[in-house]
């Protein structure tokens, strides 16, 4: 699984995974880009590929899986006591990582099978076409998002980003940060304090800030830029959205409303995220 399609994940991971009839590893929501310990033999992760731990479950078709992501993935209890698959994406170090935890059925075999994980993709088929238009195959955006955690860091050097949503009930922070030569903006959010279900409430204060450093840059502070401030007539709607929940299994395939707008992630051309020198294979 290619870091341009895992980026898609946020809120909708289409994770597939074996069920026994075993008690599962507990373990707290924990981000540290490690294993926990899965009960599916010995405690032994039930899928850890590219990763320098050996090999488990890294085959696709038969034969080796030629995408070298680092990728595991296994079954543990959350702090709540329900079950979740935990899944990391990348290595510390790499400029992508994702770690995430989304809520499992306590019963059925499979994923989204009418009593799987917190999203409505389709087992296999959403496996295969991860970037079909139709939610109900891909699973692209279709998941209770208060069944999930995640944190997703992006960073290439210059540009640096963090989105961390570590409660199951409320809102994420969302961090930026760009610094070159001539220039270092930065742009951090703060909405853990707010409810996914309050569309009212939003946030106090942000930031956002531009700082200019290069030769050319003008004398003093000028070209400078502080939200806290500089702006005028300020008009901050941050954290002012909620999410409605659906008919999909666990409540997935829910709709998100804004005030100001809403948005619909079914219209989203996810194909577009697609980068071919990185992806395998080609589709």
């Amino acid at each position: 699984m290619s870091k341009n399609l895992i980026s898609l994940a946020i809120f909708h991971s289409g994770i597939l995974m074996a069920s026994l009839s075993l008690p599962l590893a507990q373990a707290a929501f924990t981000f540290g880009w490690s294993a926990q310990g899965d009960i599916v033999g010995t405690l032994n992760p039930h899928a850890n590929c590219n990763r320098g731990e050996g090999s488990i479950q890294c085959a696709s078709g038969g034969s080796a899986d030629p995408d070298q992501t680092p990728f595991l993935q296994e079954r543990v209890l959350g702090d709540d006591g329900q079950p979740y698959y935990h899944t990391l994406i990348g290595l510390p170090g790499d400029d992508f990582l994702q770690e995430t935890y989304i809520r499992r059925g306590l019963g059925g075999a499979w994923q989204n099978d009418g009593a799987g994980t917190s999203s409505g993709g389709v087992n296999f088929q959403g496996n295969n076409r991860p970037l079909d238009p139709d939610p109900t195959l891909s699973g692209n955006a279709t998941a209770n998002p208060t069944r999930v955690l995640v944190r997703q860091v992006n960073s290439d050097g210059e540009f640096f980003q963090e989105f961390f949503k570590d409660t199951l009930a409320n809102k994420p922070k969302i961090d930026q940060t760009l610094t070159t030569a001539d220039m270092t903006a930065t742009f951090s959010v703060d909405m853990r304090g707010l409810a996914l279900s309050d569309m009212i409430t939003g946030v106090n204060s942000i930031i956002n800030t531009l700082s200019l450093t290069g030769g050319d840059a003008p004398a003093g502070l000028a070209g400078n830029f502080d939200y806290a401030t500089d702006v005028q007539q300020p008009h901050l709607t941050a954290g002012k959205y909620r999410w409605i929940s659906g008919s999909g299994p666990d409540n997935s395939s829910g709709s998100w409303q804004y005030s100001e707008g809403d948005f619909n992630p079914d219209a989203v051309d996810w194909a577009a995220f697609r980068d071919d020198s990185e992806n395998w294979p080609a589709k």
